[in-house]
């Protein structure tokens, strides 16, 4: 994922998807602690690069939670920087502080 800020932009994106920062110095991957996702790259962009940075990538991720986990997972991405769009159930939409957007999504309990 390309990003101008990576620190910022891999806090929101650890915290949102229970993600864990790769302990290797110099390495900006977050991992899945089972081992069951993808691991996620984070590579840094000149600001001033502007033409690049124009025609780059947005990532758009649905991510499905069970209910119980819904609250905490939007109040630590937001904690960690990133921002409510939508919210409303069962669909919540937050970005990062780059554009990149996250569905969280969930059944309602019976």
């Amino acid at each position: 994922m390309d990003a101008v800020d990576v620190p910022a932009v891999r806090a929101f994106w650890t915290s949102v998807l229970g993600y864990q920062h790769d302990p290797r110095a110099f390495v900006t991957d977050i991992y899945d602690p089972h081992r069951l996702n993808p691991v996620l790259f984070f590579q840094r962009m000149d600001a001033s690069d502007t033409e690049r940075r124009q025609h780059r990538n947005r990532i758009h991720v649905d991510l499905f939670v069970p209910y119980d986990q819904v609250h905490a997972r939007i109040d630590a991405a937001v904690a960690a920087g990133g921002r409510t769009v939508t919210e409303s159930a069962p669909r919540r939409t937050l970005i990062d502080r780059e554009g990149n957007e996250v569905d969280i999504v969930t059944v309602h309990q019976a």
